[in-house]
């Protein structure tokens, strides 16, 4: 993640060119009323109304003019065209001007603004309207520190994304010439499912039939490791823990077999306690049925 810190400077520079390409649009209007996007639009809001003569307004059906800090997917941008019309039969662009600083940045861009103090903060502010969404205080004693709790807790849940896995395979000559199933079972893992962003978890069971190389043991449940903290779903995870192993191994067949339990089946939706998932994976030698029976009866004993 490229993290790009702005300072005062870089704000007025900023402020100065959403001044420009709002140009057009004050020309037609004398009356300037501005609010702006909770809560990185709000200190735009100050700096543009001090620019263009206008008045930051409390209200959103007051302005004619909306300012947020950055616009990512445009999400917040077409949630506010819909307020407008539903409610104060408004459009943007035809009725009320919107903009930001930061249109679209690139992605692995993350910017720092000046008011957010530091990249921990900013995304604080994700958890934290999370709190209120729900109807929590977040400044009462037990919850003060909690989006910065969650967002640590982010770091570790999700650290597969920053793993090269492709430097996790520490392998050998495989000078026995070693010709029979390598299995590696019982493999705990904890993910998050990219649906609901609730946890599943259970067991992994891997297999590999060696060729000209075998892999340190550890490595294969550090494969496991670096795709299950990610946001996934089961299928696509047996299927990069299998692929990952047949690229960077060359072996003469993969097996990964998954068991897990789905939150998001068990504490919410249906709600079946005892439920499990499994997906399969097999490449090579274990698509011939001898191996796949073989594996299948190892793995389960």
């Amino acid at each position: 993640m490229n993290e790009i810190v702005l300072k005062e400077k870089d704000i007025k520079q900023l402020c100065e060119c959403l001044f420009q390409r709002m140009r057009p649009w004050l020309s037609k209007q004398s009356d300037r009323k501005v609010w702006g996007v909770p809560r990185g639009g709000i200190p735009v809001a100050y700096r543009i109304a001090s620019i263009i003569n206008g008045t930051v307004v409390d209200n959103l059906a007051d302005a004619n003019i909306i300012v947020d800090d950055i616009i990512c997917t445009g999400k917040t941008r077409d949630k506010i065209d819909d307020i407008l019309y539903s409610k104060h039969n408004k459009k943007l662009e035809h009725d009320v001007y919107f903009d930001a600083l930061i249109y679209k940045p690139s992605e692995g861009e993350w910017y720092v603004f000046p008011w957010e103090g530091s990249r921990l903060n900013s995304i604080e502010d994700v958890p934290l309207r999370m709190l209120e969404y729900i109807g929590e205080d977040p400044k009462r004693d037990g919850l003060i520190d909690t989006p910065k709790r969650i967002v640590k807790s982010w770091d570790f849940l999700f650290s597969g994304y920053n793993v090269d896995v492709s430097s996790l395979f520490t392998t050998f000559e495989n000078d026995g010439q070693y010709d029979q199933m390598v299995i590696l079972k019982d493999i705990e893992f904890y993910s998050m499912c990219e649906h609901h962003a609730l946890p599943f978890f259970g067991k992994v069971h891997i297999a590999y039939l060696p060729s000209e190389k075998i892999v340190g043991v550890s490595k294969l449940a550090r494969v496991v490791e670096a795709y299950s903290r990610r946001l996934q779903v089961q299928e696509r995870l047996t299927e990069q823990v299998a692929t990952a192993l047949d690229v960077y191994l060359k072996p003469k067949g993969v097996a990964v077999y998954i068991e897990a339990q789905h939150l998001c089946m068990v504490a919410r939706g249906v709600q079946k306690q005892n439920s499990v998932m499994v997906t399969s994976s097999l490449k090579g030698q274990f698509r011939q049925d001898e191996s796949r029976m073989e594996f299948l009866l190892l793995s389960r004993r």
